[in-house]
């Protein structure tokens, strides 16, 4: 998984984002041209069954030279985000539910239509099939975004991480170097082809392990090509490169469907692991081939601290974004008076317990 600050939904998204069961089926083309704008003009309806609006207001310059609006109202990757409200759900059963919820701005980092559709597919559980954006306040803006309901359920993949990816009707990433608020030849882009769910995390498509090769059916469908996927993601500056299936792109700058992934781990709490390491204990779930986060709320505690030994775990408990196994930092802290240090040396039990399910626990030697 890439290193990236995640970022962590608000609940009450919830509750001000329209979110519904429309969308469409994911081998029919969302797009009403082949072309994408190119300059700051107004765009279209989608067609197709997952319908939804991707064009917007009108952007130029001013007479003067000055920018007076570059704003397009076409989704663009780089302005593409995924997030989830809880990331390690407790697997051990099924219905537990969190919120998936995508922010897309365009080029110029503002808000893009109301009613713009949003797709979703995940590697195992459920998910709902789309959303459509809403602009809700966010202080005295109006930020654009949507979110679904996950709920967690078979199949559980047996590798102990779920891919969710989410995709819709938008516009290729692209640095603009002039700032002229539209793409221009000769400006860095990254060039998109056809999507797929990537379950391995590998990065590239591998069809004995990875599902949902969106596209396939798209004859003529924009973005689709059979050139080599190429760009530089340092030179277009963005968070995370669209990953496409090789040599599906058309070396064009344009219209495709841009897309997003997050990874849940399968948090089990009936196979919750502790080991003792440097400093610590480290926490998680043993599922499938791997071991994961275990399920937020998680809490590690010691159970019998030496008489005049005060000990501190940190964090306490195992929060709400995790995905990897969580080291937790074991602090001694003997009395302040000269004194033998009833700290040093002692062994001490650390456990780890999920709300009623069996805790688990290890031997640690304080420092």
């Amino acid at each position: 998984m890439k290193t990236m600050k995640r970022v962590i939904a608000v609940a009450s998204l919830i509750a001000l984002a329209a979110c519904g069961g429309g969308g469409g089926d994911a081998g029919t083309s969302s797009f009403s041209s082949g072309s994408g704008a190119t300059s700051g003009t107004t765009g279209g309806t989608s067609g197709g069954t997952s319908g939804g609006t991707s064009g917007g207001t009108t952007g130029g310059s001013t007479s003067s030279g000055g920018i007076s609006t570059v704003s397009t109202g076409v989704p663009s990757q780089r302005f593409m985000s995924i997030s989830a409200e809880t990331y390690n759900l407790n697997w051990g059963v099924d219905g537990i539910t969190t919120s998936i919820q995508v922010f897309v701005a365009d080029t110029a980092g503002n808000p893009v239509a109301d009613g713009t559709t949003v797709q979703f597919s995940t590697e195992g559980g459920q998910i709902e099939t789309s959303c459509k954006t809403t602009g809700f306040k966010s202080g005295a803006s109006v930020i654009s975004g949507c979110s679904v309901t996950f709920n967690t359920q078979d199949f559980r993949p047996h590798d102990g991480t779920v891919t969710v990816i989410a995709w819709m009707d938008g516009e290729e990433a692209y640095k603009d170097l002039n700032a002229d608020g539209m793409y221009t030849a000769g400006e860095p882009f990254l060039d998109s082809g056809q999507i797929f769910r990537d379950d391995d995390r590998s990065g590239d498509y591998d069809p004995t392990k990875d599902e949902l090769s969106i596209g396939a059916t798209l004859a003529g469908a924009p973005g689709i090509g059979t050139q080599a996927c190429v760009g530089d993601e340092t030179l277009v500056n963005i968070n995370e490169a669209p990953k496409s299936v090789s040599n599906t792109c058309d070396g064009v700058w344009g219209r495709t469907l841009i897309r997003r992934t997050i990874t849940l781990p399968v948090s089990d709490p009936r196979f919750l692991t502790i080991a003792a390491a440097s400093g610590g204990v480290v926490v998680g779930t043993a599922f499938g081939t791997r071991a994961v986060a275990a399920p937020a709320g998680t809490t590690v505690s010691v159970l019998n601290a030496p008489a005049g030994c005060t000990i501190t775990v940190s964090p306490a408990a195992v929060g709400i974004a995790e995905v990897d196994p969580t080291f937790h930092k074991i602090v001694a802290v003997p009395p302040a008076a000269p004194a033998p240090d009833p700290c040093a040396g002692k062994s001490v039990l650390v456990e780890a317990k999920f709300q009623d399910y069996s805790p688990v626990s290890t031997t640690f030697v304080l420092p």
